[in-house]
């Protein structure tokens, strides 16, 4: 990896680190109220998703560390390539950024 992409991406790791600190310091009040509940679900998701990614970026940056992982299976409509984030687009959905050779 380059020293500009690898730079680039710690900054990011970085953001997103001090994002969850952030949402860590202020989680939403519990009132009893539907709404209430429903603020504190999607702050758990949001957390959730944030340390996802988080954990994502520090495998791109340590590879020694990380396992081989078994060949994927060969999907036609799917572009095969380094997977560089995942960003959940709901509780079932999720848009994949990935990068080939």
């Amino acid at each position: 990896m380059a020293p500009e992409r690898a730079a680039e991406l710690t900054a990011s790791r970085d953001n997103l680190a001090a994002s969850i600190l952030a949402l860590k310091e202020a989680p939403p009040q519990d009132d009893g109220t539907k709404k209430a509940k429903r603020a504190i679900k999607d702050w758990e998701f949001d957390v959730a998703c944030f340390e996802r990614m988080v954990a994502q970026i520090d495998g791109m940056l340590s590879p020694a560390v990380r396992k081989e992982k078994p060949a994927p299976e060969v999907v036609p409509w799917v572009q095969m390539g380094t997977m560089i984030a995942a960003v959940p687009k709901g509780k079932r959905a999720e848009l994949r950024v990935s990068v080939n050779e």
